[in-house]
């Protein structure tokens, strides 16, 4: 039984179920699945809502201001490949022909059938979007699957993990956009913070902090501390981050297309094969998403 197999079970429990019941704010269940999608939506709208009234331009020039030493020590122009139609054609090839596919009703396994000449069409759409900055609506449409951080049939709105599943489309477009900015990356940063890498997982931390309680094993009381953010990737604001990642040296293309992806987003939450009502959001960036 390896360490790291140890370590997941330890810090993440087993395998997620699809919630059957929901409980209330007064404690009673409901089975009804209506009403728990009514109530995630509720609660997550709230959460994607939390910077409505921010102010985005008057944020963006105090942090510059604030950081601009940091910001022009950190620059660093990035340059990204012309997209092709073999590149979305073999990453394509490479995803399970089962992994989950968005509203537009476009699947891996119907996708992956195509020869590499059908791939001229979505590769116009991206460079189009790249150019403007405008996704067909249906792409900005994105499902979320309820999944609650607690295994069990009880569904807590307060405790779930909303995971998107976007188009097959934007999802290799930002795969391939990801891999094109790698190098960039870690120019501007230790690898040591990023995620994503190629060849890299989670296993070299586990082992380093194992490592630190044997070679300390003298102490009687190790103690380990995790520092969880809460609702981090849906506190973030898009319009923000992807303008200070701009002053930083992420190309102009690349930005305009993630901040159309992200402006007028409707999420749509999702329990086993039902979907709640659209959801919409000033803040907020899908767990799931490769940028």
């Amino acid at each position: 039984f390896p360490y790291t197999t140890l370590f997941r079970s330890w810090l993440k429990g087993s395998f997620a179920t699809v919630p059957r019941l929901m409980q209330r704010s007064d404690g009673s269940l409901s089975g009804s699945v209506s009403e728990m999608l009514e109530s995630v939506s509720d609660h997550m709208e709230s959460v994607y809502n939390q910077h409505m009234e921010w102010d985005t331009p008057s944020q963006i020039e105090y942090f510059r201001e604030k950081y601009r030493e940091s910001i022009s020590q950190t620059f660093c122009e990035a340059s990204v490949p012309s997209l092709n139609e073999q590149d979305f054609w073999d990453l394509c090839q490479s995803k399970s022909p089962t992994k989950a596919s968005g509203l537009d009703m476009w699947s891996y396994r119907e996708l992956q059938q195509l020869p590499v000449s059908a791939w001229q069409l979505f590769v116009l759409v991206c460079k189009l979007v790249e150019a403007v900055g405008e996704w067909p609506n249906i792409v900005k449409c994105i499902t979320v699957t309820c999944l609650p951080k607690k295994d069990g049939p009880v569904l807590n709105p307060n405790q779930i993990r909303a995971i998107g599943v976007s188009s097959v489309v934007y999802s290799l477009w930002s795969s391939l956009r990801f891999r094109h900015l790698s190098t960039w990356m870690n120019s501007i940063a230790p690898s040591c913070l990023l995620g994503g890498i190629p060849g890299r997982s989670a296993d070299s931390h586990e082992i380093d902090l194992s490592l630190e309680f044997h070679e300390h094993d003298q102490n009687p009381d190790p103690i380990a501390i995790f520092l969880d953010r809460a609702k981090c990737f849906d506190m973030l604001v898009p319009d923000f981050a992807v303008q200070i990642a701009c002053d930083i040296g992420l190309p102009l293309n690349v930005a305009r297309a993630l901040t159309g992806f992200y402006r007028g987003q409707i999420k749509i939450f999702k329990i086993g094969r039902f979907y709640g009502r659209k959801v919409f959001s000033k803040n907020s960036a899908i767990q799931g998403c490769s940028m």
